[in-house]
């Protein structure tokens, strides 16, 4: 990641419920199908498969970011992604503590017991979203060269192609972003609804309304807020 504007203001977030880049497309969604949640939540029921979409203002690296996760609330595909992460973190344990050999030969004292049949809990449903693999697409304002707005929908034009970033399957939510082959096409345009519902943002986000964050950015950057107001960007380079 790219070292960050001294004195920025903190990244914000904003809901989005729609996001087109180049023929990708997706849509923050939940399945009509449901699974029951067992242990604390007990009672309680989560969609079998969620999209979950939400912006990003990085105004420290001066970039927009679109992140979206694909996620699997079943039983069997959440007791997966929670032994994957156990997997990862032993593997990363046995090369800090026995030098990088299979000490052991076998790590089966840390498996997770099989949950079978239809109940999902709801403390392992949670881990596991927060687990699942997060691509991020992540746009320079410096390379935004044009901004169209439709209702609640903004469309960015760009002079490159955003760059993307991936937290891969099983690693903790907080490990860092990771640069991964392109998965728009090279496309150098990108489409976005915003929302001023939570539904379907990331697990408990903080995101803002667009509007306020849209507010920040014309701030920060003379570029943006030109571009903004349908005007041509300054032709001198952002400090």
């Amino acid at each position: 990641m790219p070292p960050k504007t001294p004195h920025a203001p903190k990244p914000a977030e904003f809901h989005i419920i729609r996001l087109f880049a180049g023929k990708k497309s997706w849509q923050a969604v939940a399945s009509s199908s449901t699974m029951q949640l067992g242990g604390v939540g007990a009672g309680g029921v989560k969609p079998r498969k969620e999209v979950l979409l939400l912006g990003k203002a990085l105004f420290g690296r001066e970039r927009l970011a679109f992140e979206i996760q694909e996620v699997d609330n079943s039983p069997a595909l959440v007791q997966t992604m929670l032994k994957k992460a156990q997997n990862l973190k032993d593997s990363h344990l046995s090369c800090i503590v026995f030098g990088g050999s299979d000490f052991g030969g076998d790590s089966t004292h840390h498996m997770l017991p099989h949950r079978q049949g239809t109940i999902t809990d709801a403390f392992e449903a949670s881990r596991a979203t927060e687990l699942a693999a997060r691509y991020s697409l992540q746009v320079k304002f410096e390379d935004v060269s044009h901004i169209e707005i439709d209702g609640d929908t903004i469309t960015l034009s760009l002079s490159v192609a955003p760059t993307c970033y991936v937290k891969h399957a099983g690693s903790p939510r907080s490990d860092s972003l990771e640069i991964a082959k392109d998965i728009t096409g090279g496309t150098k345009t990108i489409s976005f609804t915003h929302s001023t519902t939570v539904a379907h943002s990331f697990c408990n986000s903080k995101a803002l309304n667009f509007a306020a964050v849209q507010s920040i950015l014309t701030e920060q950057s003379p570029r943006l807020a030109a571009l903004f107001k349908g005007l041509p960007p300054p032709a001198s380079a952002e400090p």
